[in-house]
């Protein structure tokens, strides 16, 4: 230490710019004497700032600038204690901007890692310096992005005026961000802004809602939108009146654009992305997340299910009285295509967490979920889901329907047929003798009068009502019969799914009528479990079904009739395929099907028949798609990559394209 301070005190300070002579004759003393340079530095610090500044932009004119700016950087963060003292660096000549530029550049990195070991001593001085450069942030770059995306990070060291510039540091640094084109160094500034959003919330609000809102949600929302979906829980906590636009801008909104967008650089090992793939990562957060939404805010999120459900359109409603409250239901045609989602990142998911929460509500829970049900019109689709939960709820079952027989009286609309029948083959075996009997009551007069031609729908809403009920406390006799009439009944093939009425006239042949019948099973098979596994029961019932219409095909001429049955046996194939539970020997099965199919001719594809389907599917291997069931990103031909793990704003998000700045004042 002694030879140091002999160096710094005689070597480099023999010239009034002893230093800048030197390591103009001799840069490698910033190697070798890096100590007696600290030193050096401390000292001129000590005497002046503003001559310690004069000197660090002198520095800067050297031909390796880089290691300079990086010990003058730790001399400053530790001894500034105001940042009057670092004037000339903020205010610089127009001839000195660019070694300002990068003296700053290095101060923010050493400041940056202080803040992470804990170290900084002042840091309301950098707060005040970065609200400084972000009254100028098109020549604060980088040094701005680095101070307010760390001080945000790190905001528990702040006091509530610290805290204040820096969240107006933030919303500074991502306006002026959003005028540039889209780069990693947004998503820095839209989760600085995020953090610091307590210190204004209407402000940040405000400048948050441009990025859900058009042209900027199609024109840079690939790239901006998963830093803000990321953090659902702070925006629900901190922006409430931001979380319902968020969901439905973003889940109601599919990228067409397939432009690559990169990941990384590097030399080694570039990623790359593209638009669509980035616009649905940020969907992916909002289903996972949804259920805090649920728990926090039902009325939000019910608002968010009907106005991704029912897409704008003006549709009709209908109104139930249940349980001493009047329900508004929004007919939205949703029994053609409410399923299960599939890719996890679209409104169907929303719609399985909702069941999945109400299903497992509790009694408190289940009260307030219905005063929100009835607080404004729900969509079909959302009925549907909460009639199948409380199927499986008492508490909801019971806060939602106090007279039984109300689901009959009330809930008939077309679209919740289904789920009102499970809920009653759910309550009908637990109710008193009296309560059944009401609900029996109710369903009698719907009974299609057998003296004239009723309507197809009347008789089949006649047989899912009786078919609901419990054949062991029916009270009515004549309900008693129907059921076990329709329990008996040997010629229907008793299948848990319903099964599609084959359409039949007197003169067709009647092994075409056969055909036609087990294709019609086979099809309503595919149709159920179009997006979900089949039960090991209706797997082996439906691959029953599929070999007695092997059978029947060889005794068939029709290409037609064939081509039907290839294609259902097919579908009905690759669903088995899809369980591990599944036997070998039907997987075994599944694998031929496809293969005795191809062996018949198939429609060339023409004009006329373009939207037809005229592929066979191809079953994956079980074991594959069981693994990859629960991967929101299985299905993606491109590696995914948070953005946290793709680059670092050190080395791109703040940096102009091929500038380099200084190392790390630690390396």
């Amino acid at each position: 230490m002694l030879f140091d301070y002999a160096v710094a005190v005689t070597h480099l300070s023999q010239t009034p710019d002893g230093l800048q002579e030197r390591l103009d004759a001799d840069p490698d003393l910033l190697l070798f004497a890096r100590p007696s340079i600290d030193m050096y530095l401390r000292t001129a610090w000590a005497r002046d700032p503003g001559m310690f500044c004069a000197l660090a932009l002198a520095l800067m004119t050297l031909p390796s600038p880089g290691m300079a700016a990086t010990a003058i950087a730790d001399v400053v963060t530790d001894d500034c204690h105001q940042t009057a003292d670092l004037e000339p660096l903020l205010s610089p000549d127009p001839r000195t901007e660019a070694g300002a530029k990068r003296v700053l550049a290095a101060i923010a990195i050493a400041v940056s890692l202080k803040l992470k070991e804990g170290s900084l001593q002042h840091p309301g001085v950098w707060v005040e310096v970065a609200e400084r450069l972000s009254r100028t942030p098109a020549r604060s770059l980088p040094a701005l992005g680095a101070l307010v995306t760390d001080l945000a990070s790190h905001r528990a060291v702040l006091d509530q005026q610290q805290l204040r510039l820096c969240g107006l540091a933030a919303r500074r640094l991502l306006e002026y961000l959003w005028t540039q084109p889209p780069a990693p160094a947004s998503r820095l500034a839209i989760t600085a802004a995020i953090q610091t959003a307590a210190t204004d919330l209407t402000a940040t609000e405000t400048l948050l809602r441009h990025a859900v809102e058009s042209p900027q949600l199609e024109e840079r929302g690939y790239n901006d939108l998963l830093s803000l979906t990321t953090k659902v829980s702070e925006v629900l906590d901190l922006l409430p009146g931001l979380i319902e636009d968020l969901y439905v801008a973003v889940l109601g909104h599919t990228e067409t654009s397939s432009a690559d967008t990169q990941l990384s650089s590097g030399s080694v090992l570039t990623l790359v992305s593209n638009r669509r793939q980035d616009f649905d990562a940020a969907k992916y957060p909002l289903t996972k997340h949804f259920p805090t939404v649920l728990r926090s805010d039902l009325p939000r999120a019910l608002a968010i299910l009907t106005r991704l459900t029912s897409t704008g359109q003006d549709l009709p409603e209908h109104s139930a009285f249940l349980g001493g409250r009047t329900f508004v239901i929004i007919k939205d045609d949703s029994r053609t295509w409410d399923n299960s989602s599939y890719t996890r990142n679209d409104p169907a998911a929303l719609l399985d967490a909702y069941q999945d929460f109400a299903a497992t509500a509790t009694a408190t829970e289940a009260q307030a979920l219905c005063e929100a049900l009835a607080s404004a019109p729900q969509t079909g689709v959302v009925w549907r889901r909460t009639l199948r939960a409380a199927a499986a709820n008492p508490a909801l079952a019971a806060s939602l329907v106090r007279e039984p027989a109300g689901i009959v009286t009330q809930l008939l609309n077309p679209d919740l047929l289904g789920p009102a029948c499970e809920l009653i083959g759910a309550l009908h075996p637990t109710l008193a003798p009296a309560e059944a009997a009401r609900m029996e009551a109710a369903i009698t007069p719907l009974r299609p009068d057998t003296s004239q031609e009723g309507s197809q729908a009347q008789t089949r809403r006649y047989q899912l009502l009786v078919d609901a009920l419990s054949v062991e406390h029916v009270t009515d006799p004549s309900l008693a019969t129907d059921k076990n009439a329709r329990d008996t009944d040997a010629a229907a093939e008793r299948l848990p799914w319903p099964a599609a009425e084959p359409t039949e006239t007197r003169e067709e042949d009647p092994a075409h009528a056969e055909l036609r019948k087990l294709i019609a099973i086979l099809t309503s098979f595919a149709s159920t479990y179009l997006n979900g596994t089949a039960t090991p029961e209706d797997t082996a019932s439906a691959e029953h079904t599929a070999a007695r219409l092997e059978a029947a095909l060889q005794q068939t001429q029709s290409s037609l009739l064939r081509a039907q049955a290839e294609d259902a046996l097919a579908r009905a194939a690759e669903i088995w395929t899809r369980s591990t539970e599944t036997p070998p020997a039907t997987l075994t099965h599944a694998r031929t099907l496809p293969l005795a199919s191809a062996t018949s001719p198939r429609p060339e594809p023409t004009p006329e028949n373009a939207t037809f389907d005229l592929i066979l599917p191809q079953a994956p291997e079980p074991m594959q798609l069981a693994a990859s069931a629960n991967s929101p990103t299985s299905r993606r031909s491109t590696a995914r990559k948070s953005p946290e793990h793709c680059s670092h704003w050190r080395k791109t998000p703040w940096e102009p394209s091929g500038t380099q700045w200084p190392a790390s004042p630690r390396s």
